[in-house]
């Protein structure tokens, strides 16, 4: 997949409006193409917004147990296998504060990812649709009593995806009183995220290339969301989605924008590469050279 010019090490996955299909689901041809990509000894990482349990269950069909799982934005990484790498928490004081946060109630969920569980404020039903492959679900709350332990991620959904004006305010009120003490992202216009400070997908991957070895230029990387963007930026060759927010084309215009999601397009490229057996022979002598384990 690689030649001497593009040593690709490691290719590093976003999954929502990237890996994933039009039915939120691995088609098959991405998970052929990933367990390929993974018997040439390239590593495989998992970088999402969602948490560790919905990731989970949704990518262990691939059966790679050194997949590692980048999940709550890069708060949290973790192998296929059950095996945990790091996690970067909210601080409690912090959280609690976040919590207290005003909104409107008629325009927003208030959700937070803490461990394995999924708070919300209240009941979405709709929402299940994305979350069929996981069987992954949330749990009713009190933020005003929740609890502040292992704060992974806090964040806000507009309920109107047309006209999320209702995340507006939420927006002004946090920067003013916690932009200091907390990373502020979007996977989508209508989700407005909150991390600890300096938590997000390219910091985290950045920490666990290194672990073994090699650094995220060594990479290549897809991703079509706000909160993809330090993670494209990083590595040595980022690919964006056509369906990709139109801020992250605008923010990284240098970058090769491939097919939609819906179609695999992320699979159909690697396919390309792969179909080079040039590429893959120098892809496995590069990787094995001075590997190291996380």
């Amino acid at each position: 997949m690689t030649n001497a010019s593009f040593p690709y090490k490691a290719a590093i996955f976003d999954l929502d409006g990237t890996l994933l299909n039009a039915e939120h689901k691995l088609g098959d041809l991405t998970i052929k193409t990933l367990k390929q990509c993974t018997n040439l000894g390239v590593d495989i990482f998992i970088a999402t917004g969602r948490n560790y349990p919905d990731v989970y269950k949704m990518v262990k069909k691939l059966a790679i147990d050194d997949v590692v799982l980048v999940t709550s934005n890069g708060a949290r990484a973790d192998f296929l296998n059950g095996k945990k790498v790091l996690h970067h928490y909210i601080e409690p004081n912090i959280a609690k504060g976040l919590f207290q946060t005003p909104f409107d109630t008629t325009k927003v969920y208030l959700n937070s990812y803490q461990g394995d569980d999924w708070f919300i404020n209240q009941p979405v039903p709709e929402w299940q649709q994305y979350f069929a492959e996981s069987g992954y679900s949330y749990k009713l709350t009190d933020f005003n009593t929740q609890h502040t332990q292992a704060v992974e991620k806090i964040f806000f959904i507009a309920k109107d995806v047309d006209n999320p004006i209702g995340l507006a305010p939420v927006e002004a009120y946090v920067t003013q009183h916690f932009a200091d003490v907390v990373q502020i992202t979007h996977s989508m216009p209508t989700c407005f995220e909150l991390m600890a400070k300096g938590v997000n997908k390219g910091k985290t991957l950045s920490e666990l290339t290194a672990m073994r070895g090699y650094a995220l230029s060594d990479c290549i990387a897809f991703g079509d969301g706000m909160n993809d963007i330090e993670m494209l930026q990083s590595v040595g060759k980022g690919c964006v989605m056509a369906n990709a927010d139109q801020k992250v084309k605008d923010t990284l215009p240098k970058l090769e924008v491939i097919g939609n999601h819906k179609q695999e397009a992320v699979a159909q490229y690697l396919q390309n590469l792969l179909a080079k057996p040039q590429y893959c022979d120098s892809l496995y002598r590069l990787h094995n050279k001075n590997k190291k384990s996380l």
